[in-house]
């Protein structure tokens, strides 16, 4: 099963791989993925969110 964290900052504190994957975003891919910060439970949530700003999303 999948580890679990509290928010972004949780995830990016203790998940090493989802911490270099978020030095890679461009800072505004990163200033608008910190917009769902508290939806962001798992490292695939994170890559979602950016993903889908890459698109357009919103």
């Amino acid at each position: 099963m999948k580890e679990t964290y509290k928010d972004l900052d949780d995830l990016l504190n203790r998940n090493p791989k989802a911490k270099t994957f978020w030095d890679t975003l461009p800072e505004d891919r990163q200033f608008n993925v910190r917009q769902y910060q508290n939806n962001i439970h798992y490292d695939v949530d994170l890559r979602r969110y950016a993903d889908h700003l890459l698109r357009g999303g919103y």
